[in-house]
């Protein structure tokens, strides 16, 4: 079993444990099957409480972004990719982060292509419990559905902006009390 964290694209932040099936967390939400969830936590986002729910199954196409936890996949399948910078507007989200695409396509024209959109180096912001939160992430996977806009922007700004300055108002972990 494998860590689970995901935002719905309402406020609500669902956390738990699932079995991963296939190599990678992409893997088990492309099959778009309702995934089980195991000592789920709900978190309401704008009030900061928590439910447990137990046991549960959700529905991957309700959830707007998970957070890529475990396995990067088999290293056979891995190729050599070309890099971007982007910020995606999800509802009450944004996500920074580097997308990729297989050398030598732009990662721009890959996106609609994908029903689950990868960001590497990921900042997650949103408002939470009444303050700006800004999560980091090794990936996050975006639901491109529930995407709103995708900009890219140049190597220098996200560098500046997101990595090396702007310290996070709160750690990973958190905004949802853990």
């Amino acid at each position: 079993m494998i860590e689970f964290l995901a935002f719905d694209d309402g406020s609500c932040a669902i956390r738990g444990r699932v079995d991963l099936v296939g190599d990678r967390m992409a893997d088990l939400l492309a099959l778009g099957q309702a995934i089980p969830l195991f000592d789920a936590e709900l978190h309401d986002l704008r009030s900061s409480s928590v439910q447990s729910t137990g046991r549960q199954s959700i529905d991957p196409a309700r959830l707007a972004i998970v957070v890529g936890t475990g396995p990067r996949g088999a290293l056979g399948r891995r190729v050599e990719t070309a890099s971007r910078p982007v910020t995606l507007t999800i509802g009450r989200f944004m996500v920074h982060g580097f997308l990729h695409a297989p050398f030598p396509a732009d990662p721009i024209n890959q996106v609609f292509e994908r029903s689950w959109i990868p960001l590497t180096d990921a900042v997650l912001e949103y408002q939470g419990g009444g303050r700006m939160c800004r999560e980091r992430f090794e990936t996050i996977l975006v639901n491109r559905e529930a995407a709103r806009s995708i900009a890219a922007i140049n190597d220098a700004a996200y560098e500046v902006h997101w990595l090396a300055g702007s310290e996070p108002a709160l750690l990973p972990g958190e905004a949802l009390g853990v």
